[in-house]
């Protein structure tokens, strides 16, 4: 391995960072390494910024260790999200797309391809604040951002106390946990056209309730792959592991898009785009 710090590592399942509350320090942290799988050692020290590492000299490949850990931070933090996409003609002017709570699959098999992960969700499109089949999208987000919240309470609380902050501290720190949902849009879904009226998902085609992605680290899809994707009209972002990951300190959605590119299509199909309301 080479001198990179390793800032993430799978705990239970879940992928953590080393500042992560509810790790001890040294090698009981019960961490295991993205890549190879191998159990891990969680130092906090002075000099370096708290980190991972090998228990010793391994051979583990830091381009698959980054590819595992984009791949897992990609079906874990971007369910609940709403997700900026670049432009695609193919999209009608879409800027967003909606992935909903605990719908991220890892490995997603469909015929004789497999993708790094699918979420499901909906592609939200620049018709204007107030579109009927939008807000009710909002609608079904923000009762799963409020259920998680509920459900995870008293664990944010324990953290909370365990983390030996001053009890003033509390309220902010739960604050940081709470939805966020922007004054317009909580009165739009609050509203008494939507209080019986359920989103049943899709827009246009089957092929628009769901986002692929694929985490490449030195090698691009090849055009075998591009063609097949653009003849069955799917939309796979592929993700630059190595620009988006980088030191692993900062991992956005803002910035995963800004280096990723659609599979499909080619740079003459992106010049012709035109928005709905040319």
């Amino acid at each position: 391995m080479s001198e990179l710090l390793i800032q993430h590592a799978k705990w239970q399942g879940e992928l953590v960072k080393p500042v992560d509350s509810r790790l001890v320090s040294g090698k009981d942290c019960g961490c295991v390494c993205a890549g190879c799988g191998e159990s891990l050692i969680l130092r906090r020290g002075k000099t370096n910024r708290p980190h991972f590492a090998h228990q010793a000299k391994s051979p583990c490949d830091r381009d698959s260790m980054i590819h595992n850990i984009v791949q897992s931070w990609v079906a874990q933090e971007l369910p609940g999200r709403m997700i900026p996409l670049p432009p695609h003609p193919g999209l009608d002017c879409s800027y967003g797309f909606l992935a909903y709570g605990n719908k991220a699959e890892t490995e997603f098999s469909e015929g004789k391809r497999r993708y790094d992960v699918r979420l499901e969700g909906m592609f939200l499109y620049d018709f204007g604040v107030g579109d009927f089949n939008q807000d009710l999208a909002f609608k079904r987000n923000l009762e799963w951002l409020q259920g998680r919240f509920r459900e995870n309470e008293e664990d944010i609380q324990e953290q909370f106390r365990q983390s030996g902050l001053p009890e003033s501290w509390k309220e902010y720190f739960m604050e940081q946990y709470r939805p966020r949902i922007h004054p317009v849009i909580l009165a739009l879904v609050e509203r008494d056209e939507l209080k019986d009226c359920t989103y049943k998902g899709g827009l246009r085609s089957d092929k628009l309730d769901h986002l692929m992605i694929e985490v490449e680290y030195s090698h691009a899809k090849d055009d075998d792959f591009k063609l097949q994707m653009q003849k069955e009209r799917r939309y796979v972002l592929e993700v630059n592991a190595a620009g988006f990951y980088e030191d692993g300190r900062e991992l956005t959605p803002a910035k995963m898009i800004k280096n990723s590119t659609w599979v499909w299509p080619n740079d003459k199909q992106e010049n012709e785009q035109t928005t709905l309301f040319d």
